[in-house]
């Protein structure tokens, strides 16, 4: 496609064989999934089989972070981490935690495959005693202090450390949309140089939570479904298209065999 400033203006990047790519979204469940899908068919293509990460969900993902909302001391305490670790321990890795299981469906009609573990959740599932049910209040899930250490240590060691990039082997994130400015902020704050590391922000929202979109779809919820279920219903479905489109469109290169 032409840039709308003109084919002067358009800018392209190379990736090459030895990069090591990451791919990052809200929940690590949506864009970056497809992402992961593309650039390892990228790999392929380019003859290797290694080199891009897992997909990484930076807002609601298995790294735990500050969260201005969450507590008066504004530090996240654990809820979120430790819904994600009761649901990996519970449920195992089939199907994904977090995923309504229509859109892990049409993930793998589209793609012939089932969406990947996100980045962290091994280390997540690995975790032992890692809940603390509280009598208080029982409506919510804390993590042990020491859980959540650990989860913020593994991704400050071995996702948001770039020390070791370098020409021959550079970073490159792939960050949507509204991950960028938490993706932003961790990177920050475990490195002081970004050096050989690129970081690509896509501004592509996923128009499955999208209000407007899911209101579009509302007409073709089958009736008698609960008022609960509208949004969910619709949502699925856009994801489902979107889901279709992208797997026609990166067919050359989801299809690369080495």
């Amino acid at each position: 496609p032409v840039h709308p400033l003109g084919e002067a203006n358009r800018w392209t990047f190379g990736i090459r064989a030895s990069d090591r790519l990451f791919p990052v979204c809200g929940d690590g469940l949506g864009q970056s999934q497809v992402a992961f899908q593309v650039l390892s068919g990228v790999k392929r293509w380019l003859g290797v089989s290694e080199g891009c990460e897992p997909p990484h969900g930076a807002a609601h993902g298995f790294d735990p972070y500050p969260r201005p909302s969450v507590g008066a001391d504004g530090v996240d305490d654990g809820d979120d981490l430790a819904a994600l670790i009761h649901a990996v321990r519970s449920d195992g890795y089939e199907p994904r935690p977090g995923a309504p299981v229509v859109v892990q469906q049409s993930f793998k009609h589209a793609f012939g495959t089932t969406l990947v573990p996100r980045y962290g959740e091994p280390m997540a599932a690995s975790l032992k005693h890692g809940l603390v049910y509280s009598n208080a209040n029982r409506t919510r899930w804390r993590a042990i202090d020491t859980n959540i250490g650990k989860m913020r240590e593994y991704f400050d060691l071995f996702f948001y450390d770039v020390h070791k990039a370098s020409a021959a082997e550079r970073f490159v994130f792939f960050v949507f949309a509204d991950a960028l400015p938490v993706f932003m902020e961790r990177l920050l704050e475990v490195n002081r140089t970004l050096n050989n590391v690129w970081i690509i922000a896509l501004p592509f929202e996923n128009d499955a939570a999208s209000p407007s979109a899911i209101n579009a779809r509302r007409h073709m919820v089958p009736p008698g479904t609960p008022q609960a279920a509208i949004n969910t219903f619709a949502s699925s479905q856009l994801q489902g298209d979107l889901y279709k489109t992208l797997a026609t469109t990166f067919r050359p290169l989801l299809q690369r065999k080495l």
